[in-house]
């Protein structure tokens, strides 16, 4: 609940944007475009040490991917396609933006760090689209991707030495949000299983 709160007063905050950019002319896919083409320099200044420029294009490409869906549904647009184009973009995004910081931490005990964030962050996705695909959603753990993006943009502006905690609290959380959404789901669908058995 609380994070919903945050989410609605935040689309509220950001509606003034998203009717300027509906009278541009400007659509969601162009906004998902933009924020993944975003993600690339920021994973490439992340790999040239230059943390506050990375965190910084994290921060435009942020708002690009807040801003497509509440543009879609301004503009009466919201499909299918859009939704698919947005979540597997939001993929590579992350992904260059780790393979940025593997790079730049490449040789050191910051990279394993770095790997297990990866990896956490995928099975937290993967978890989710699998429980959609059986036909549940999947929301519960709090190391989602904005909150994702939200940790390593701060660690981008504190610097390199921060960010290597930074790096170690994600690989810390995102697996436990993986964890605690295949234990919920697991949990969830026997008991629905369990429950038709028994008519």
């Amino acid at each position: 609940m609380f994070r919903q709160g945050v989410t609605d007063r935040a689309r509220a905050l950001l509606q003034p944007a998203v009717m300027g950019l509906v009278r541009m002319g400007v659509t969601a896919d162009g906004l998902t475009l933009a924020g993944f083409l975003l993600s690339l320099p920021a994973g490439a200044l992340f790999a040239a040490h230059r943390f506050g420029l990375a965190a910084a294009a994290l921060i435009v490409c942020g708002l690009c991917d807040a801003l497509d869906g509440s543009v879609a549904r301004a503009t009466g647009r919201s499909s299918r396609a859009g939704a698919f184009l947005d979540s597997t973009l939001d993929r590579y995004s992350e992904l260059a933006v780790h393979v940025g910081l593997l790079f730049h931490y490449l040789g050191t005990p910051a990279s394993i760090a770095v790997l297990l964030s990866m990896a956490g962050a995928a099975q937290t996705s993967y978890a989710r689209a699998r429980a959609e695909g059986l036909g549940e959603a999947c929301r519960v753990g709090w190391f989602q991707r904005p909150e994702r993006t939200v940790a390593i943009i701060a660690g981008g502006f504190a610097g390199p030495g921060v960010m290597r905690w930074v790096l170690w609290a994600l690989a810390l959380m995102t697996n436990i949000t993986a964890v605690h959404r295949m234990i919920h789901m697991h949990r969830r669908l026997r008991t629905m299983e369990n429950g038709v058995s028994a008519r």
